[in-house]
């Protein structure tokens, strides 16, 4: 029970603050105050948000500082990488240029090592000479290098330093004065070992003969015919020429000659009988053709196609399968051929080339095809009358060219080996063709030597960066 004289609580609150003044009354509702009554009441939330900030802060700070270590070790790689390129590349280029620099030879490693030291160091890396290494058959140097940094921020998260690696590898190859090389072979080919027949007109004059115009090449071997002869723009080398005899029908008008700059074997000599036709082409006079592999109207293989008695190749931009064709009856026509080296024969009653670019083309052989004799020698034998026209064939023809009853018409051809063979031949364009077959059909002679030249030009001493 409170006594009736006591003051109550809220009386002597009064009376304080009347002895502390206005003032302490105002003050005491202030800003100040209720700040401070504010923080005393959330204090604990307060407290962790600063220490997560805290905490933010110095991972911000870490990851900061290592941003900045990892650009200087980045920077440091790439010198490390340059000096390589360099060092490798000096080397390279000593040895390239040897003797004409430290290196005494292309060989000379010790001299091109102390090179890529030096350079290396140029550009601020210090490397052993045991860091260059050399292939000399392969021609390239190997330079490899490494830069050690401190950290300057990445320490507080325990990385102390790195080091950068760097590999450089430079070819090189010495340079070549110019040379010349001489070579002189003796063409002899195996079907006669002299007086080699290349080219056999038979037929007789005045209708028949051979006709050879635009002959920039060598034929190596002889160009017979039993009737007329006309040579004209020859500015090549023809081995002997040899026109009808008078038994025959054959004057000395019968040969003709104009434009001739080249070498044609002397003056073109009149036979003194007449050259028994057909001649035989193949070894003991066997004049039999191998048997049929393809037959004209049967199954042929990929690339040729019949029609009636008709083969026909083309377009045919890969080799032609090998093997003896046969349209005894039709055409054989190969056209815009552009493949590789074929082993073929071809006997059909007309025969007709056009736009021939691939090859060389060669008889069929057992080599090729197990079916083909082992040692065949025709290639084309056209058995009809007319004109063999082979037109223009900028690759090469090998064998035997038969045509008895036929003229075969040749508009150019870049070369072969081989023996052409018909009732006229009309030639011209003939960059290079060897004679070989049979011997003693006249008194030109076949085979010979064949002189060429090469330069090749002097080269400069390389050195390039490959890795």
């Amino acid at each position: 029970m409170v006594p009736p004289c006591a003051p109550t609580l809220h009386a002597q609150r009064t009376r304080a603050a009347e002895r502390r003044g206005p003032l302490a009354r105002r003050s005491s509702r202030g800003p100040l105050a209720r700040l401070s009554r504010g923080l005393l009441a959330g204090g604990s939330e307060r407290g962790q948000a600063l220490i997560l900030t805290t905490v933010c802060m110095f991972a911000v700070i870490a990851v900061a500082a290592l941003g900045i270590d990892v650009a200087g070790w980045y920077q440091k790689h790439h010198q490390a990488q340059v000096a390589a390129d360099a060092a490798s590349l000096a080397a390279a280029n000593c040895l390239a240029n040897a003797p004409d620099n430290p290196c005494t030879s292309t060989t000379d490693t010790t001299d091109a090592a102390q090179v890529a030291t030096t350079i290396a160091l140029d550009n601020g890396v210090t490397i052993p000479t045991s860091s260059v290494t050399f292939n000399l058959s392969a021609g390239t140097v190997s330079v490899q290098d490494s830069v050690t940094s401190s950290s300057l921020f990445a320490g507080i998260v325990g990385i102390h330093g790195s080091t950068q690696s760097a590999k450089a590898v430079a070819a090189f190859k010495e340079g070549a004065a110019e040379t010349t090389t001489t070579t002189t072979t003796t063409e002899a080919p195996a079907a006669c070992s002299s007086d080699c027949g290349a080219i056999f007109a038979g037929g007789t004059c005045p209708t028949y003969g051979a006709t050879l115009s635009s002959i920039s090449g060598t034929i190596n071997g002889s160009v017979i015919s039993d009737g007329t002869l006309s040579l004209s723009s020859i500015s090549g080398t023809i081995s002997s020429t040899n026109y009808g005899s008078s038994s025959d029908g054959c004057s000395g008008s019968s040969v003709t000659t104009s434009s001739i700059s080249g070498n044609i074997g002397g003056t073109p000599q009149q036979l003194s009988s007449y050259v028994p036709y057909p001649e035989d082409w193949r070894a003991g006079g066997n004049e039999t053709a191998p048997a049929c592999t393809y037959t004209a109207g049967g199954t042929m293989p990929a690339g040729v196609t019949t029609s009636g008695n008709n083969i026909t190749i083309s377009s045919l931009s890969s080799s032609i399968p090998p093997g003896v064709y046969c349209a005894p009856n039709g055409t054989i026509s190969l056209s815009s051929y552009s493949g590789g080296t074929s082993y073929v024969t071809f006997i059909a009653q007309t025969i007709t080339f056009s736009s021939v670019s691939g090859g060389p083309l060669k008889p069929c052989v057992a080599s090729a095809l197990s079916s083909c004799p082992s040692s065949n020698v025709l290639l084309l034998w056209q058995t009809g009358s007319g004109t063999m026209n082979l037109g223009s064939i900028s690759g090469t023809i090998d064998g035997t060219v038969f045509a008895p009853s036929a003229t075969i018409e040749i508009s150019s051809l870049s070369g072969g080996t081989g023996f052409i063979e018909g009732e006229g031949v009309t030639a011209s364009s003939i960059s290079g063709y060897v004679g070989n077959g049979p011997s003693g059909i006249a008194s030109g002679s076949g085979g010979g030597t064949v002189t060429e030249t090469t330069t090749t030009p002097a080269s400069a001493p390389t050195d390039s960066l490959v890795q």
